[in-house]
């Protein structure tokens, strides 16, 4: 069984737990079933119909009797037909009864009681028979004297005997009862001790399928953990036929590849770090490892090429290096000479930047004092503007005036022509009107006077209105000339900005010119402290590369690269 699949094991197991399951079913189903069907058929054709049979006669003889006893009160000949039909029916099912009963009793005493009935029987039936021949005849009274004295006696016998019978046979059915209850334990305690059996051979086989399956599964599984942890001194020594046996060899033989496949990569590398590149691999690499000796070979391939190159590259350098502390030696001279000049030329930058700043700050002074100068100019032209309001409001109050002075002039006319009428008035009166005549005289001087005043004042105010205008007039003329003035101004104020802004820049610009030459002297500077360092550096790499020519010719080349490398 050890050379058997796991999956074969596995269904031997299943299947042989499955037959004694199914074992276990038979034995409970079918002997058990069986023998508790054939006391139950046995019952039910035995005790069971011997005591309904039984039961039956005892109720045909209890028809029989009723039937009679009906036909003794009977008052119809249709009533007389239909219980002789019923007692007739319960008759011949009391014969059958009886018939049953003597050929299926099986005890001889229920066999003697049914001899006994079978003797009563006759007795019973010439008894109906008398009793019948009364009530055809109509003598209901000595029929029913035969019932009492004949009949009914017998069958209280025969009803006796049904139930004697009844009684014995159903003690022959306890003892089917108590026949099928020690079958039903022995089947059951059957099957029990058939289940614990079955479960002891099944456990023995689970156990002997897990050792079978565990044992090389844990074997493996150390052989993987040593792998796991870097040892490959680890082996399988499991060999089946099985799955775990094929999987077991094919740790075996991956063990002893990887093995192969790790000292041949150990051995390569070995000689790579002694410095020997002639190195060849000799071990066939399988499937997915071919990469890592293709890798190992490119690797060899290209320390060759690498080293090589190296030796070629050091051999330039050193050339290189050479040129270039000479070239570093002549520009180091070049750069002092030019530090020189740079510093001249900042010297010169600087006063021209001098000079450019100080145009900008009178640039700047000139653009703040024409600032100031426009807007005294725009405050000036703000005063004129108030000062033509303010002559117009003089024109207005002065036409307003003009139609008082009027109105004066008007009252002036009207008393003028009041103190007439009071003259007129005062002359008529005579002596009576003097004093009145004197004061219309003073009335009409005062008139007079106004009216005179009132012409000067309006000859005045005229004279103002007209002087106004022409203030007015100048006035615009004041504000056209400010407005020009304000304009070119304006227009200068610009230029100065321009001049101004100008100037920065410039300052700006020398400014920066400035910075540049003095970096441009620092770079110099810097320059010629470098070309000093390259050609210390380059002498230092010439060295250096003579030293990396040393190092390389220690290691062992392949013979085409180190052909190159010695041309």
């Amino acid at each position: 069984m050890k050379n058997l699949s796991i999956g074969k094991k596995l269904s031997l197991t299943f299947g042989l737990v499955l037959v004694l399951y199914v074992g276990a079913l038979f034995i409970a189903l079918f002997f058990g079933m069986r023998i508790v069907g054939n006391s139950f058929s046995g019952f039910y054709s035995g005790p069971h119909e011997v005591i309904y049979t039984a039961m039956d006669l005892r109720r045909s003889t209890q028809v029989i009797e009723k039937g009679l006893l009906k036909l003794a009160t009977a008052e119809n000949s249709a009533d007389l037909t239909e219980y002789q039909n019923e007692i007739e029916q319960a008759a011949n099912d009391f014969n059958t009864d009886i018939t049953f009963l003597k050929q299926n009793l099986t005890l001889d005493e229920n066999i003697k009681k049914a001899d006994e009935i079978l003797a009563k029987q006759g007795s019973l039936k010439a008894a109906r028979q008398e009793f019948l021949q009364y009530i055809q005849q109509g003598d209901s009274n000595k029929a029913l004297a035969i019932y009492n004295s004949q009949y009914a006696p017998l069958a209280d016998e025969v009803r006796d005997l049904a139930i004697a019978i009844s009684n014995t046979t159903k003690t022959v059915g306890d003892d089917y009862y108590s026949h099928a209850k020690s079958t039903e334990l022995r089947v059951t305690l059957a099957v029990i001790l058939y289940f614990l059996v079955s479960m002891a051979i099944a456990a023995i086989l689970c156990v002997y399928i897990i050792r079978s399956i565990t044992r090389p599964i844990r074997e493996i599984e150390a052989a993987a953990k040593l792998l796991a942890d870097g040892k490959l001194n680890a082996d399988v020594n499991y060999s089946s036929k099985d799955e775990l046996g094929s999987l077991a060899n094919s740790i075996h033989i991956l063990i002893k590849k990887l093995s192969s496949y790790i000292y041949d990569i150990e051995r390569v590398l070995q000689r790579i770090s002694d410095g020997d590149l002639t190195v060849s691999i000799d071990i066939n690499y399988q499937n997915d490892f071919a990469p890592i000796k293709q890798s190992m070979e490119k690797i060899i391939t290209s320390l060759n090429t690498t080293l090589s190159q190296i030796s070629t590259s050091s051999q330039q350098v050193a050339v290189g290096s050479e040129q270039m502390s000479s070239g570093a030696q002549e520009l180091a001279q070049g750069a002092t000479e030019q530090a020189g000049s740079a510093e001249e030329l900042a010297v010169s930058v600087a006063e021209v930047s001098e000079k450019v700043q100080g145009n900008a700050n009178h640039s700047q002074q000139a653009r703040n004092d024409m600032k100031e100068t426009i807007s005294e100019i725009r405050q000036g032209d703000e005063q004129m503007k108030k000062l033509v309001s303010a002559m117009d409001e003089i024109a207005n109050s002065s036409g307003k005036i003009e139609k008082i002075i009027k109105t004066i002039e008007d009252i002036a006319f009207q008393t003028n022509i009041l103190a007439l009428n009071a003259a007129v008035e005062a002359a008529r009166a005579g002596s009576a009107g003097k004093g009145f005549a004197v004061v219309a005289d003073e009335v009409r001087n005062l008139a007079n006077k106004s009216a005179s005043a009132a012409k000067d004042t309006s000859g005045l105010i005229q004279s103002a209105i007209e002087t106004i205008k022409n203030g007015d007039v100048m006035v615009a003329e004041v504000e056209t000339y400010l407005n020009q003035i304000a304009l070119k101004a304006e227009g200068v104020a610009s230029l100065v900005d321009e001049i101004a802004e100008s100037s920065e820049y410039q300052a700006n610009y020398i400014e920066q010119i400035n910075t540049n030459v003095n970096q441009i002297s620092s770079v110099i500077q810097t320059n010629s402290a470098t070309a000093e360092e390259s050609a210390a550096a380059s002498e230092e790499l010439s060295a250096q590369a003579e030293m990396l020519n040393a190092l390389v010719s220690h290691f062992k080349l392949q013979s085409e690269f180190d052909s190159n490398l010695n041309q």
